[in-house]
């Protein structure tokens, strides 16, 4: 999902972190009907952790476009 955001197949997001966002409410959605482990959505939240803490601390605008705006 975050992937074809990035490459611009989806419309629906315009950031990184919202894209990730989405996926992990996905990952709930599946945890809940026990289609994904409990390890894996540790695991991407994880994910989603580090890279909020990096953009903080490393990105100007504390997020990245997927998109350019022109």
């Amino acid at each position: 999902m975050v992937r074809n955001a990035y490459q611009g197949i989806g419309t629906e997001y315009e950031t990184l972190l919202r894209a990730f966002d989405k996926e992990n409410a996905a990952l709930d959605e599946h945890s809940f009907q026990n289609i994904v482990s409990t390890k894996t959505q540790q695991g991407m939240f994880r994910v989603t952790r580090n890279l909020l803490s990096y953009s903080q601390k490393n990105l100007p605008v504390g997020d990245l476009f997927l998109r350019s705006r022109t």
